[in-house]
């Protein structure tokens, strides 16, 4: 299955026809924002990106107020050095997940609300995932799998899902319909 950021850069490619741009997936799996800005010169600046795309996982999920509060800081940091580097940031909130899973994924909530405010304070774009995902699995008689089994990740239709709204956002395709 092919993921989110395969998704973008397909359509970077062929439907923009900006086959010279590079869309460069930095992420690693169980990394958190704190990580990534210890580790910012190797895994996004060597590149000299134009744009940053961050979408926190769940290492950074949790409910201690004291890691919720690391997050943010390093978030905050994170994006303002970006912003000193000249670099456009775009920050995404993590898919909702569905209510059956949400034990399985303390924090998520907390987490959103934090890259939302911090979004807004530093003025990186808020592609707000969670949000839409929560509408989205709220509908009366919705029936398409967003979710690997685990209940967790997204599936390919879930991945469909995130890279349509990242799109959208950036002002790139429109929708009439609400997914």
């Amino acid at each position: 299955a092919r993921s989110w950021s395969d998704l973008f850069k397909d359509f970077i490619k062929q439907r923009l026809g900006r086959k010279r741009d590079a869309v460069i997936d930095s992420g690693v799996r169980e990394s958190t924002i704190a990580r990534l800005l210890d580790d910012v010169e190797w895994r996004i600046l060597r590149y000299q990106p134009d744009v940053v795309i961050l979408s926190p996982g769940g290492a950074d999920f949790s409910d201690e107020p004291e890691t919720r509060q690391s997050v943010r800081e390093a978030l905050t940091k994170l994006i303002e050095f970006l912003h000193e580097r000249n670099c456009a940031v775009i920050v995404c909130t993590p898919p909702a997940v569905e209510l059956a899973e949400v034990a399985s994924s303390p924090g998520i909530e907390a987490t959103a609300h934090i890259i939302r405010s911090v979004a807004g304070e530093t003025g990186a774009l808020l592609v707000d995932h969670h949000d839409r995902w929560l509408r989205t699995l709220n509908q009366p008689g919705f029936k398409l799998k967003l979710f690997q089994p685990d209940g967790l990740r997204p599936s390919r239709d879930g991945h469909s899902k995130l890279v349509r709204q990242l799109l959208r956002s950036l002002g790139l395709i429109e929708s009439d319909r609400t997914d």
